[in-house]
């Protein structure tokens, strides 16, 4: 692992003629920070920097942007990494080798749920989007900067939480026949209805699904089954 003055040193060289307050606002970081990058120590505490490897890409971007006629993104990205000693030959076969997560998906031909390993690196966009620092991300062959990247992540997160914004709303109005009945108890007829709502269009029998669903497959024998109902046939409406 190299020092912090040769890191900054580095950043120094590859800003060029650029101002450090120009720099920053690519970077969307102060201008105090990126001179104290480039310094190898905070001027207010005296203490050594060491940059995220968020802060790192957007260092990254920044100088691409300044030179990209000359170096690729990830000429600076891997160089920068490194300084902060994260080698650039990094153990690719130890991501991929990740089975720590489990992928449960629905199969058309099957209504029920099914479990699989999957691999993090290979099967989750988020990775791709915000976890992988090695590789330029491409859209149509547009290749997309760090910013860019942020803002596909922020669209992807409004999306899911517009598609699963009327099960998500049914926690609410179910509060209003709890009564005195517990969190577990509320949560349990809360599941019921969601999976109701995510599966309406397989549902043959609205009237029978919420009344046996409801009153016999949660268990509970003092619920507002009417005012159950309601809530669940105005979710449907919506």
């Amino acid at each position: 692992m190299t020092t912090n003055n040769e890191l900054g040193n580095y950043i120094k060289k590859f800003r060029g003629k650029h101002s450090i307050r120009e720099a920053a606002s690519i970077a969307n970081i102060s201008h105090s920070y990126w001179s104290d990058l480039e310094r190898g120590y905070s001027r207010a505490s005296g203490k050594p920097i060491n940059p995220s490897v968020d802060t790192i890409t957007k260092v990254a971007d920044t100088l691409y942007e300044f030179n990209k006629d000359n170096f690729s993104r990830n000429d600076f990205l891997v160089d920068l990494l490194e300084f902060i000693g994260i080698p650039g030959d990094v153990n690719n076969q130890e991501l991929y080798d990740n089975d720590e997560y489990t992928l449960i998906y629905s199969d058309n031909t099957d209504s029920t749920l099914k479990a699989e390993r999957f691999n993090y690196p290979i099967n989750d966009i988020k990775y791709h989007l915000m976890d992988d620092h090695f590789n330029t991300k491409f859209f149509n062959g547009i290749p997309l900067n760090h910013e860019e990247l942020l803002n596909l992540k922020s669209l992807i997160e409004t999306y899911l939480r517009s598609y699963t914004r009327i099960p998500l709303n049914a926690y609410e109005k179910i509060t209003s026949l709890a009564g005195r009945k517990s969190v577990k108890e509320i949560e349990r007829i809360y599941n019921v209805l969601r999976v109701a709502y995510l599966n309406k269009n397989h549902i043959t029998s609205f009237d029978s699904f919420i009344q046996n669903a409801l009153i016999e497959e949660t268990g509970i024998d003092n619920i507002d089954s009417k005012k159950a109902y309601e809530i669940a046939e105005s979710l449907f409406e919506e």
